[in-house]
């Protein structure tokens, strides 16, 4: 128990180490980094050799090799750190504007992927086109692709030549770049550490030794140590795509106006002026319908109620008849 617990706690500060170097500060040196994760392979297989497991030395591509028992183990500190690249790995992302009559914008954008298509998709690789139309003179479009460096030698001057033969000129051109070298060493460090620190936890498992609870512990463990090494991986690998890879953003916007321009235009800007005119009229007639039809007819009812109730016309009373005087006696 006591020898799994030694190791246990062996992996848990190698993973640390391993995090630790993924955070790191950015004006922290590579060897630093280097140095801390060497320390903590050292110390996992420092603590696997006191508790009688076998650790069998694999040197990683990279990284130094795993530290012989204490007795031959060389201080930590004097480990050799990776080596950073000779030159740097730069990731670049390029944004150009082209400006071209509205109705060539589509054959230009037809016309850059039907250029990226024939390269072919190990080459260059469309990832993404929008075209919107608000009008017959207002016609944008957005498309962004992924080209190898070599591909994208000389394209900004094939892209001004092609917006020059449809009417059109390049107005934007931007180029940005990020140098990636100290990550990519730092994460090939860390992948090494991760996955010296799996194989000893592997190799734990493959004694069998101790009782279900130890066993259990151990699995969890690695189960950890195996994820964080995947996402290493990942982004390893994403890094690794962008400098094979350079992402370029084109934009595309209309230029000019396409409206008439003959003798006759003022009246057809006239017309087109009194039509308006005259549809606003009939809207608001027809709003001013809906708004007080309803009204109108129930303040209709309400005053015919109000007479009906109170001024109803009475009955006549009936005429008094005069008594008739009797006839004089003979």
């Amino acid at each position: 128990m006591r020898r799994v617990l030694l190791l246990l706690g062996a992996a848990s500060l190698a993973l640390a180490a391993c995090k630790a170097s993924e955070t790191a500060p950015p004006g922290a040196p590579a060897s630093f980094v280097a140095n801390d994760q060497v320390a903590a392979t050292s110390a996992a297989t420092t603590a696997a050799t006191r508790a009688g497991v076998p650790v069998e030395a694999k040197p990683d591509a990279g990284h130094p090799a795993a530290p012989a028992p204490p007795a031959q183990t060389a201080p930590a500190s004097n480990a050799a750190p990776p080596a950073p690249s000779a030159t740097p790995l730069l990731a670049y992302s390029y944004d150009y504007g082209v400006e071209a009559p509205p109705a060539n914008i589509r054959i230009l954008v037809s016309k850059a992927e039907a250029g990226c298509a024939a390269a072919g998709t190990t080459v260059c690789e469309i990832t993404g086109v929008n075209i919107s139309e608000t009008g017959p003179d207002q016609v944008s479009a957005h498309l962004t692709l992924k080209a190898t460096p070599a591909w994208l030698t000389g394209y900004e001057g094939r892209l001004a030549t092609d917006a020059q033969g449809a009417g059109g000129k390049l107005t934007k051109t931007e180029v940005t770049t990020e140098d990636l070298s100290r990550q990519i060493v730092d994460t090939q460090a860390a992948v090494a550490a991760k996955t010296a620190l799996r194989d000893r936890l592997l190799q734990m498992l493959q004694t069998r030794q101790g009782d279900l609870a130890d066993l259990l512990a151990v699995q969890e463990k690695l189960a950890d140590v195996q994820g964080d090494l995947d996402a290493t991986t990942s982004e390893l690998a994403a890094m690794r795509e962008r400098i094979a890879t350079s992402e370029v953003t084109i934009d595309y916007q209309s230029s000019g106006v396409l409206a008439p321009q003959g003798a006759w235009s003022p009246v057809g800007g006239a017309v087109t002026g009194a039509a308006g005119v005259l549809a606003a009229s009939i809207a608001v007639l027809i709003y001013a319908v809906a708004f007080i039809a309803p009204w109108a007819l129930i303040i209709g009812g309400l005053i015919w109620l109000f007479r009906k109730r109170l001024f109803r016309p009475r009955a006549p009373k009936p005429a008094v008849v005069p008594p008739t005087p009797p006839p004089p006696a003979p």
